[in-house]
């Protein structure tokens, strides 16, 4: 009679890299890459826009990525 072992698997979950920025107390801007779950609590915390598109500030239409934070 054969005996079967059971063997242990890996779990890998799915992530998601995040690039967070924020400006600091001193003016300064803070830039962030992080790694999270890839699962609904944290992808709701997170909004995002796709790259090139255009939001509306004092100094015209921007693309999202030349957008600094305190940026108006």
């Amino acid at each position: 009679m054969l005996e079967h072992t059971p063997t242990t698997r890996a779990i890998t979950s799915m992530t998601r890299n995040f690039e967070v920025a924020a400006l600091r107390a001193d003016q300064k801007m803070h830039v962030a890459l992080l790694k999270a779950p890839a699962m609904p609590l944290f992808d709701s915390a997170f909004s995002a826009f796709a790259r090139e598109s255009f939001i509306s500030t004092t100094q015209g239409c921007v693309a999202i990525e030349n957008l600094s934070p305190g940026d108006n």
